[in-house]
């Protein structure tokens, strides 16, 4: 005869359900911990799914300041607080710029009632000597700011080699509400990617 000691149905199944219980509490903590730890290793779906390529950290574009093609500064509300889609491009807008200004209307079209939320620039260096032509894209394009950047040393807060790099007319960026640089692409980028990133960033942001 042993002295085992038998214990209630009950009492186990007071147990196990403390134990589910505590599971249920405190694993997600656990889980989430681990994660915060090791996120560099383990990014999330939607940061393996961006098409671009993200700026991380952000870059602020401290100072940011425009001008028209006069050389007037530009009011803040035609661009600021809003996201911005910026093609930092040439004096002449030639065949393959006008194909990606074509583009991105065609992604800011596609947003729908997001479309208000996203402003595009074209962005130059300085104030052409004859910008005929690029007042000419505003018929084609009433949404499009073409614009003067009257802060220069906001060039050195882009993340591109030189300033040559930058104006060449082949990069085409993604700007936050907040004026942070957010993310970059290459100017053969498929515009559905373009769009894809942007729907997301817009329903995941509060802001702008």
């Amino acid at each position: 005869m042993t002295n085992e000691i038998v214990r209630p149905p009950g009492q186990w199944r007071g147990r196990f359900m403390l134990l589910l219980l505590a599971s249920l509490f405190f694993g997600p903590l656990l889980l989430a911990s681990v994660w915060y730890g090791h996120a560099d290793r383990w990014p999330l779906p939607e940061q393996r799914a961006n098409h671009g390529q993200l700026i991380t950290p952000p870059q602020p574009l401290a100072g940011l300041q425009l001008q028209d093609l006069q050389g007037r500064p530009l009011a803040g509300d035609s661009w600021q607080g809003r996201w911005l889609l910026v093609y930092p491009g040439l004096p002449t807008c030639d065949a393959k710029c006008e194909n990606l200004l074509y583009q991105t209307r065609q992604v800011r079209t596609a947003l729908g009632k997001e479309t208000e939320r996203v402003q595009r620039i074209y962005l130059l260096a300085e104030v052409p000597r004859d910008p005929a032509q690029l007042e000419a894209l505003r018929g084609l394009h009433p949404d499009l700011l073409v614009a003067v950047l009257a802060s220069p040393e906001t060039v050195a807060q882009f993340p591109e080699a030189d300033a040559t790099a930058l104006w060449s007319g082949q990069q085409l960026y993604i700007v936050d509400p907040l004026g942070n640089l957010m993310m970059r692409y290459d100017a053969t980028q498929e515009p559905k990617d373009i769009l894809t990133d942007l729907k997301r960033l817009l329903r995941l942001s509060h802001i702008g």
